[in-house]
């Protein structure tokens, strides 16, 4: 009985074990393109880091951003502009992030603060932030007071 129900039944069995695996097939597929995205979003964030490192090198003018004792009043328009486009980095970090393109570490979190406690960075930050989204700005706003 066993036999001749299998019999009657064996290209459903069949067709439906290659539909299970093409369904595991499919989620692995789908899996390991994730990790292959996140990884190249990892490395584009690191080719963007070189570049605002690469930038303060080529540009001595800009090591002034550095000083804690320099007046934002005299901000240059190049300290202006680079700070606002490390900041717009952080940004497409920060989106990145929630999208879960990667996962946010300590590291960044770190350089942030780091960076955002310059007199300069904070003044420039406090004249653009109402042009970005509010949870970036709590984001922000959060790791400054730590």
């Amino acid at each position: 009985m066993f036999w001749q129900l299998l019999q009657q039944h064996l290209f459903d069995i069949i067709q439906t074990i290659f539909l299970v695996l093409g369904f595991y097939l499919a989620a692995k597929s789908y899996q390991d393109d994730d990790r292959s995205r996140q990884v190249g979003h990892l490395l584009q964030l690191g080719e963007s880091y070189r570049k605002i490192k690469e930038t303060l090198i080529e540009k001595p003018e800009l090591a002034s951003i550095f000083n804690t004792k320099k007046d934002a009043s005299k901000i240059t328009t190049i300290e202006r502009n680079y700070i606002q486009q490390v900041i717009m980095q952080m940004y497409s970090v920060y989106i990145a992030t929630k999208l879960g393109q990667f996962d946010s570490f300590e590291g960044i979190e770190n350089d942030i603060r780091r960076f955002l406690n310059f007199p300069l960075q904070a003044a420039v930050w406090e004249e653009i932030k109402e042009f970005h989204d509010r949870e970036f700005v709590e984001y922000i706003e959060r790791l400054q007071s730590e």
